[in-house]
């Protein structure tokens, strides 16, 4: 287990959420780098998969304004109204 609600090796967060549970993570990290990137390439700043890393991350973050609905968890904390 990579991680937990309390960190066990490294950092906790939203890539290893699922890592107590084997089949889970292995299927969110498939799912991630088909409609993605995979987490190592995530470290490659000068990727290309078919468009520069600076216009997949533009289609990313557009896409997520056009559908805050369906956007990350992480983005949806930001969009809560005060109170």
């Amino acid at each position: 287990m990579r991680s937990a609600w309390v960190p066990m090796i490294g950092a906790a967060g939203a890539i290893t959420a699922l890592s107590g549970v084997a089949a889970d993570d292995a299927a969110q990290r498939d799912l991630h780098w088909v409609l993605y990137l995979s987490y190592e390439e995530m470290a490659d700043l000068q990727i290309v998969k078919g468009m520069s890393r600076v216009q997949l991350e533009w289609v990313a973050a557009r896409t997520s304004l056009l559908n805050p609905g369906r956007s990350c968890c992480h983005c949806r904390l930001e969009q809560r109204p005060a109170g």
